[in-house]
């Protein structure tokens, strides 16, 4: 049986592949037509992750935002001239260890 269907479809292949462009056409248009509508809205608050966003922002609103903490190392020590003219602005900076700051 399976080598009678390899067989016409070898002798057939033109046609063989029109089917399947065919048969392809057709569920797409039917899978269009009649399944559930295209939908790119990644919002609407109803999913957990999104649920849990709106939790946080409620409970926590003064950490909105991204932050970054910076280390960096002077072999010098925290107190060298050099090292104090290249300390950002924000001089709230933290001594993690001796020679970090």
């Amino acid at each position: 049986m399976l080598s009678w269907l390899a067989s016409l479809c070898y002798r057939r292949r033109g046609w063989v592949v029109l089917a399947w462009m065919l048969a392809t056409g057709v569920l797409i248009f039917f899978g269009v037509r009649y399944l559930a509508p295209w939908d790119n809205s990644f919002g609407g608050g109803k999913t957990e992750s999104e649920q849990a966003q709106q939790l946080i922002q409620q409970h926590f609103p003064h950490r909105t935002g991204d932050s970054l903490t910076l280390a960096i190392q002077a072999q010098a020590g925290l107190d060298d001239p050099s090292v104090r003219s290249h300390q950002p602005l924000n001089t709230k900076s933290r001594l993690v260890r001796p020679g970090w700051v």
